[in-house]
This record gives structure tokens, C-alpha cells and sequence, in this order.
């Protein structure tokens, strides 16, 4: 099943490939041994914990193993860094109004190994983002530009194994018409879930504060109805605070790292 522990004795390689991500895992007599490449033309393909042979001249990173330990554990995160997100064009917000947008976005493979208390070997992100910097130059941070725009139905976005989507719902209490351009989400504040056909996030609330387009976000631990039946898999890397407030992205630059 998917995300399931797998048990890998010595001298076994399994294969994982998560949409374009492809994820082989050894296990030696004293060492776990991890080799990932991309293929960004197959985003659709997922193969879970299969005995697909390995590349040649594959250059394994290798893991001193836990004596006894063969219990292995790849399972879906979401990235450390802040994201960048965008509407297809700017989107204006009249005082009262409020809508939902969706975006997706790429996961990373958490690669651990334990039965009672996993060690995480590594992280891999499943598609390579741009990096970006956003905020004053002087007090901004540095995050990832994510490839595609907020969309305003769920049916929009791409439906591929290493895509999550995140719900965004956007209200404007205040008494001036405001404009939504750009958004920085802190992923690190999402949980992960599955849904019926589909990876979800927890939801991120975004409450305009008048005429300056401060935004007040929030990240309750709930996804949105439209994900229908979920089952909960990673939880947020770090409780979110409670009311974070952000300025509008005034300086944004974007380069590949």
C-alpha cells in the first residue's frame, strides 16, 4: 500500500517513483544506500516498493545501518522553506468579499528507517524548485517559486502523484478593495493528507487588513470539503503560530539555484 513501512533485508533494493521522482533504497550487511534521479517526462508514473533493477553506474549515498534494523519508511513532506504563490492575474478583493483558490505543490520524499523510532536519512525533493527571496533586502527570506499559478477550482489543477494540493481561502473584512497579486504560504505550517484520488494539505486561511494589503494568515489543521475523505499522513513540520501577519511582497526576485 502507499506510504506504507516496507522491510528491506540484506542485499535487497526496492524502487519508489512518485510522479518524476525515482528512488532507489539498498540494504547491505552494515549500511542503508539511497540513488534518485528525475525524469520530468513521466510527472503521471507512481511504482511503490518494487523490484525494478538499478541503473548502471548508479553513485549510491550511503547510510551506516542500525545491526537488525531493516524496517524502511518513505512517506510524503512538504518543503522547509516558504512558497511563492501566484493567481493566473492579479485578482481584486472588494470590502466583504472572499473566495477560495487552490495550488499545487510538489512534495518531498522523507527517506527514514526504524520500527519503533524512525531516524531520518534524508529528504528529497520530488521536482527541483527555483529558489526566490522575497521581502526587503535587508529582512526578507529566501523560499521557492512555485511553477504554477493559484487556480480558482480544485478541477484545474493537475492531478499527479507528487502534487499536493492546498486550499487558500482569501477574505477582505476590511473597508478598502485590495489586490491580490502574490502570496507567500509557510509550508512548514501544513499537514499532509490523502484524499480519495489525491494528496490534500491543511488549509490556509488569508485575511486582508485594509488599505496597506497587509495579510493576517492562519493554518488550521483541516482541509477544505471539496477534499472529501482524508486520512491524515504527515503533520506539519512546525505549529504555526497563532495569527501571522505579512506584508505584501513588494521586492520579489526569482533564480535557479
Amino acid at each position: 500500500m502507499k506510504w506504507q513501512p516496507v522491510t528491506l533485508r540484506e542485499g535487497t533494493v526496492r524502487h519508489w517513483q512518485i510522479g518524476p521522482c525515482k528512488l532507489w533504497v539498498r540494504r547491505t550487511p552494515d549500511e542503508w544506500q539511497t540513488y534518485v534521479e528525475r525524469d520530468p517526462l513521466s510527472p503521471n508514473v507512481e511504482v511503490w516498493s518494487s523490484e525494478l533493477d538499478v541503473p548502471d553506474e548508479v553513485n549510491w549515498t550511503r547510510w551506516a545501518a542500525v545491526p537488525h534494523d531493516y524496517t524502511l519508511r518513505v512517506q510524503p513532506a512538504l518543503p522547509e522553506r516558504p512558497v511563492i504563490v501566484r493567481p493566473e492575474s492579479p485578482f481584486m478583493f472588494p470590502p466583504g468579499s472572499n473566495l477560495t483558490f487552490f495550488i499545487s505543490v510538489p512534495i518531498w520524499l522523507n527517506i527514514s528507517t526504524g520500527a519503533d523510532r524512525p531516524q531520518l536519512l534524508c529528504e528529497e525533493p520530488t521536482v527541483i524548485l527555483s529558489n526566490s527571496f522575497f521581502g526587503e533586502p535587508t529582512t526578507g527570506q529566501l523560499g521557492y517559486a512555485l511553477k504554477t499559478t493559484a487556480r480558482r477550482h480544485r478541477a484545474e489543477l493537475r492531478q499527479q502523484p507528487h502534487l499536493a494540493a492546498c486550499p487558500i481561502h482569501i477574505h477582505n473584512p476590511s473597508a478598502a478593495t485590495v489586490s491580490f497579486e502574490r502570496l507567500c504560504i509557510h509550508a512548514r505550517h501544513l499537514h499532509i493528507l490523502q484524499g480519495e484520488d489525491r494528496l490534500w494539505t491543511s488549509k490556509v486561511n488569508v485575511t486582508f487588513k485594509g488599505e496597506t494589503g497587509e495579510q493576517q494568515l492562519a493554518y488550521p489543521a483541516q482541509t477544505v470539503d471539496a477534499a472529501g475523505e482524508t486520512t491524515s499522513l504527515t503533520p506539519a513540520r512546525e505549529p504555526a503560530p497563532q495569527g501571522r501577519f505579512q506584508k505584501p511582497l513588494a521586492v520579489l526576485k526569482t533564480f535557479i539555484a
